[in-house]
């Protein structure tokens, strides 16, 4: 186990989140999207997400938020933009992606609003009570663990405050040969975290651990994966992206694609929103 809260990766999944291997055509996102039927396609998908969190978590002006895990900065961009955020600190283990995430606030005019930096998920380098909402998008399932990561949350939050998270739970605790094989593509290809499946209800029951109550889990696998992995398919034989992308990520994405279908099941479990509140 590392020391750090994502990880290590799988190659292929630290290869895959780089800017070159991005869905979208005009963003960085790297969130599979909320998606209806007026979507157009992954850059509208993520920003529905991004957006719908960032309500679940209450961000406007007033609100100190924490972003763990904040990919290339696209979220706090927006939540800078169309949500007023003016005081967020993102955290992320990857330097790339914090260098990246960096220029594009400074560049947009941010960087006084929101500051990123290098940073450990498990192991918060923050306060006590700093932060009125923490949020991660589509990243607790890399961390070791989740329920480590929660008990830092429920630290760093003043009473009152919110945990927002898009995630992944499931499947079973004694999966069947189809479930065990999804669960195999989603660690070799996407870099799910051992230990990171678990049912809505011990997921219910880390958070309460941790101190949380008010707990809601929304599942959106029906807007999010089963659409976004249509998408997905199509998007991968798109000109623009398969001589963008490197040749190991779009050979690595087609082959967890092909075998995903064979398993029966896009993703091995159900995508969530998770919002959390610390007591007063």
């Amino acid at each position: 186990m590392s020391r750090h809260g994502f990880g290590p990766l799988p190659a292929r999944a630290n290869a895959a989140y780089q800017t070159r291997n991005v869905m979208g055509r005009d963003t960085l996102y790297l969130n599979w999207g909320l998606w209806d039927a007026a979507t157009a396609g992954f850059d509208a998908a993520a920003l529905n997400l991004v957006r719908h969190l960032g309500r679940l978590a209450g961000i406007d002006a007033r609100t100190r938020l924490l972003d763990v895990g904040f990919g290339f900065g696209d979220q706090l961009l927006d939540w800078c933009r169309h949500a007023d955020l003016h005081h967020g600190v993102g955290l992320n283990l990857c330097p790339e992606q914090t260098a990246i995430a960096s220029q594009r606030l400074a560049a947009a005019g941010f960087a006084h609003r929101v500051q990123v930096r290098v940073g450990d998920a498990v192991a918060l380098p923050f306060d006590d009570a700093s932060f009125d909402a923490v949020t991660a998008v589509e990243c607790a399932f890399h961390f070791r663990t989740r329920p480590a990561f929660f008990a830092q949350a429920a630290r760093v939050l003043r009473p009152g405050g919110r945990l927002v998270l898009a995630d992944f739970i499931g499947p079973p605790a004694s999966p069947n040969r189809r479930q065990r094989l999804g669960q195999f593509i989603a660690g070799r290809f996407w870099g799910f975290a051992p230990g990171s499946f678990c049912s809505a209800g011990d997921y219910r029951a880390q958070l309460a651990a941790a101190g949380f109550n008010a707990i809601t889990l929304d599942d959106v696998t029906a807007r999010v994966i089963v659409p976004g992995m249509r998408h997905a398919r199509r998007r991968l034989w798109a000109r623009d992206l398969r001589q963008r992308m490197q040749t190991s990520v779009w050979a690595g994405s087609v082959a967890a694609m092909t075998l995903s279908g064979l398993c029966g099941d896009p993703m091995p479990g159900a995508y969530v929103l998770v919002r959390a509140v610390k007591p007063e």
